[in-house]
């Protein structure tokens, strides 16, 4: 569910992340803004569908919209325009706000119990008949969740109409984020080329959710959620500190307030020595620190998320069936 940093007043404003432990599936959803720009709604029906992989173009490109270090995509629900959505990779399940839900007239069925950075609260789940983002169907199998975003709207004075959950492209269908060119890039599997002049990296698989082997300070591992639903550079679990005093750069820069979904914790801030990622060796990482959520503590090693302040500068090309993934630094290009 969403969940929302007041950082000490020498720091920008973080939203960070919670994962949620929900009893019908794991969720993980954050909050964003968007904005409606009716000039650019397309069609309601979708031409393409995840669920015809091999109907698909050689490539298909959907415009992403920046907004707040955060990715937005038009969403039809039914065959009709919802609004904007957040494109989430940190995310395992899509989901609808609840007005939307109900101008949509969507039927609700079951509860589950969700549990995050601050308590438990109860999510209720919605039946759909299609979901789709530009003109392509997703891979939704149904069943949305219904989420109460009110309080993360009026946080970011932006209203969000759902969450496009990382499993909704399936696990059949090769994609491309890339950040630079604001697109996303959905590719036919039979004729799909990865990227030259980069080797992939294992990817793995956590909750449904895409992560990677990475290290911090000295050659400390741990793993990484890759979140395009959190405005951050990087969260990791407060116990890493405590573990691996050698990873800070920086004492930290006094405490934060982490609002999650049953209340508010106190997370900190500072800065990591070096952060090995996708071959690359990152120095001074900005680092928010969190007590280590419920579906994060079962695992062999600390588990993070790098949030979208991060991700940005890498094009990320995915194929999730074949466990890859391929990270292009385009730093220097942006220069």
């Amino acid at each position: 569910m969403p969940s929302h940093t007041t950082p000490s007043p020498i720091h920008l404003a973080i939203i960070t992340i919670t994962t949620i432990l929900c009893s019908l599936c794991n969720i993980s959803c954050h909050r964003s803004g968007s904005t409606d720009d009716s000039s650019l709604i397309l069609a309601s029906r979708s031409d393409y569908s995840v669920h015809r992989p091999y109907d698909l173009p050689d490539k298909l490109q959907i415009p992403l919209k920046p907004a707040n270090n955060y990715l937005l995509v038009q969403g039809h629900v039914n065959n009709e325009y919802a609004g904007q959505f957040l494109f989430d990779t940190g995310a395992a399940i899509s989901g609808v706000e609840l007005g939307v839900a109900g101008r949509l007239n969507l039927p609700r069925y079951g509860q589950g119990t969700a549990s995050g950075i601050g308590g438990q609260a109860t999510i209720s789940f919605c039946r759909i008949d299609n979901f789709a983002i530009h003109n392509l169907e997703l891979n939704d199998n149904g069943r949305f969740a219904a989420l109460n975003m009110l309080g993360f709207t009026r946080t970011l004075e932006m209203p969000l109409s759902g969450i496009v959950g990382y499993t909704a492209l399936g696990n059949r269908v090769p994609f491309c984020i890339d950040q630079q060119n604001n697109v996303l890039t959905v590719y036919n599997p039979v004729r799909f080329q990865p990227p030259v002049n980069v080797e992939p990296v294992r990817l793995h698989h956590h909750h449904r959710l895409p992560m990677v082997s990475a290290e911090i300070g000295d050659d400390h591992p741990i793993w990484l959620v890759l979140d395009t639903g959190a405005d951050n550079q990087l969260s990791l679990p407060q116990a890493c500190t405590r573990l691996w005093p050698d990873i800070l750069a920086v004492p930290f820069q006094g405490p934060a307030r982490t609002t999650g979904i049953g209340g508010e914790v106190v997370s900190s801030q500072a800065w990591l020595v070096s952060l090995k990622l996708f071959g690359l060796d990152l120095r001074d990482v900005p680092v928010t620190f969190e007590p280590h959520i419920e579906t994060l503590a079962r695992y062999d090693r600390p588990v993070g998320r790098i949030g979208n302040e991060l991700l940005k500068h890498f094009r990320l090309t995915f194929q999730p069936n074949r466990q890859k993934i391929w990270a292009q630094w385009t730093v220097d290009e942006e220069r």
